[in-house]
């Protein structure tokens, strides 16, 4: 029986000593390499040296212009909220650039996971775009950042509440979560912000100042997705199929007959070189995030990432005419 019938996370390349990983999957290990040494020296070089006139530099001090005293403080506060959660967040996208490169650096080349990993990359630096974005004010930059804070404190009480119903023997308690919850609440009211409720007393958005600017609290991500990923259409919900294990998707992977009792699978080798692109991508998106919010200019890099992306598609392009004369 073939080893990877019933276990597809065991190699689904060849073992032998002479098998030979596809050239595609080994270029685009190595482009996605040199992009996260890139991006982790690009953010570094343009976050250390804020440029003067900048959205950081400008932004930094408008608490101080809140239309009450009372506010200041508290906008303040929810600012620094907004840089720790640009900078948690591109450890989370460098996170999973790292981890794309070590499943594709391995010894056999991964069915599936390149996929997630790399839905994860985009969600995250789509995040970052929407929280950086130098066409938004400091009002709403206020916005984008308070939502997603009270949609975790929310979610942290609901969770609280499911472990405690499903395991009342566990000494777990409500405190820490709901105490944090009215922390963050406080925070937002007291910066000025309004929370619009529904009728089953849910949120549903978050407002300030007059005329008033609004966000969601909870943010579209297919649509957002859709905003920075142009050139990646459907790219979102393309990696759903292997979230949700849909089985058209994981059926991909299947190369033995129907009529086999085996179940024989191996991966997606143009998958890869597309996941790697959509990962740099990703890393453009930050890169130039970051690069306008502290002043920078991100042409020469994201020029030097666009390389890298064309070379992979150069390799695809040609794995494809390869298995079309076959």
């Amino acid at each position: 029986m073939d080893r990877n019938a019933y276990y597809p996370n065991m190699p689904a390349t060849p073992s032998h000593s002479d098998a030979v990983k596809p050239t595609l999957a080994v270029k685009s290990c190595m482009a996605l390499t040199n992009e996260l040494e890139d991006l982790k020296h690009h953010v570094e070089e343009y976050a250390s040296a804020p440029q003067a006139g900048c959205h950081y530099l400008r932004e930094s001090q408008n608490w101080k212009n809140a239309p009450q005293h009372s506010q200041r403080a508290h906008r303040r506060r929810l600012w620094q909220q907004a840089m720790s959660m640009s900078r948690l967040t591109i450890v989370n996208v460098m996170d999973h650039l790292w981890a794309i490169t070590h499943i594709l650096n391995a010894d056999s080349i991964a069915l599936y996971s390149h996929q997630t990993l790399t839905r994860v990359a985009c969600e995250g630096a789509a995040r970052i775009a929407h929280l950086l974005d130098e066409s938004a004010s400091y009002e709403a930059r206020l916005l984008r950042a308070a939502a997603p804070l009270l949609a975790d404190a929310d979610a942290k009480v609901t969770e609280t509440r499911e472990v405690m119903a499903a395991r009342p023997d566990l000494p777990i308690t409500l405190d820490s979560a709901s105490k944090h919850r009215d922390v963050v609440l406080r925070m937002i009211e007291s910066a000025g912000i309004r929370i619009t409720y529904n009728a089953s007393d849910k949120p549903t958005r978050l407002e300030i100042g007059d005329p008033v600017q609004r966000e969601p609290y909870k943010p579209n991500f297919t649509t957002m997705m859709a905003k920075h990923f142009p050139e990646r259409p459907a790219s979102y919900r393309s990696t759903s199929g292997v979230v949700h294990s849909n089985p058209t998707t994981l059926g991909s992977a299947v190369v033995s007959s129907p009529l086999d009792l085996e179940l024989e699978l191996g991966p997606d080798v143009p998958g890869i070189g597309a996941a790697v692109m959509t990962a740099i991508d990703a890393s453009i998106i930050v890169t130039e995030a970051y690069a306008r919010f502290y002043g920078h200019t991100p042409e020469s890099a994201v020029h030097a990432s666009k390389r890298r992306r064309q070379a992979i598609d150069v390799y695809m392009q040609r794995w494809l005419t390869g298995q079309s004369t076959n």
